[in-house]
């Protein structure tokens, strides 16, 4: 997404997505929101971004333009980051800058 979004559509059982959203300062709204959370067998709500978790992304959001592809690390449960799958060098850069300390300062 180009900003980060206000409100947020979250699928029922992704509570862990319903509770980092929130922690965040996104407001959790039933229709017309800025990102939808869903799994791929669910119905994807008309929304700017969608993220879709697990299997079956491609085939939830197929016929919608401007779609790319993230990872979410550790995983989909509970994600500390999450990385754009086109983009290796932005990935690797986050990785080694967010997951591994390299000075003193950064271990603690």
């Amino acid at each position: 997404m180009p900003h980060a979004p206000r409100t947020a559509f979250v699928a029922p059982g992704l509570e862990s997505w319903r509770d980092g959203l929130a922690q965040a300062g996104v407001a959790i709204v039933r229709e017309r929101a800025d990102l939808a959370v869903v799994r791929g067998h669910d119905p994807v709500p008309d929304a700017e971004a969608a993220i879709v978790v697990g299997r079956g992304g491609r085939r939830a959001l197929r016929g919608r333009a401007g779609i790319r592809r993230y990872a979410a690390l550790p995983g989909a449960r509970e994600p500390h980051l999450i990385l754009p799958v086109d983009r290796p060098h932005v990935s690797s850069y986050a990785i080694r800058q967010w997951t591994v300390p390299s000075s003193a300062l950064r271990r603690r």
